[in-house]
């Protein structure tokens, strides 16, 4: 995905799924980050294998993390409407609550200290990002989630 040179999001997904990563595609994928004078940064799942860590390894790359997305169908869970709990509120953030949201990302990623600087950082990026929505999740009038669409981030305050 190309989304601009210092985009966040401009690099790799789902590498060495759906086709083996050769040295060919390798090849490929950075000429083309590199044409467009971007970093070249690749999420890799460990069901990629072994191999293609191995690989980007010898490439130069190193790994800071392996990813896993999972999902499940939900429509039966649509069918079986569960009452959802009417104390808790999901809405958009208003252009003024940057504050809010940063707070929020920051306390729901706690068991993570070392990407504070990184969270507070990126959040007005974030919330300031062309067709990007970001979301609060709040109990009672207090935050307690915050979630993004395109840019798929989500955290949930641990208490």
């Amino acid at each position: 995905m190309f989304d601009g040179v210092s985009s966040p999001v401009t690099q790799t997904f789902g590498l060495g799924l759906f086709e083996p990563a050769t040295a060919e595609v390798l090849d490929g994928i950075e000429r083309f980050f590199r044409d467009r004078q971007a970093p070249v940064f690749h999420e890799v799942s460990p069901l990629a294998g072994l191999a293609l860590v191995t690989s980007l390894n010898e490439r130069g790359y190193e790994p800071v993390e392996l990813t896993s997305v999972m999902y499940r169908p939900i429509r039966s869970l649509i069918e079986k409407h569960q009452p959802s709990n009417e104390q808790i509120q999901v809405r958009p953030v208003g252009s003024d609550e940057g504050d809010v949201l940063s707070q929020t990302i920051v306390k729901g990623w706690s068991d993570f200290p070392e990407y504070i600087d990184y969270l507070q950082d990126m959040t007005p990026v974030w919330t300031n990002r062309k067709g990007g929505v970001s979301f609060l999740a709040e109990l009672e009038g207090r935050p307690i989630a915050a979630g993004m669409l395109s840019l798929a981030g989500a955290c949930t305050i641990p208490e």
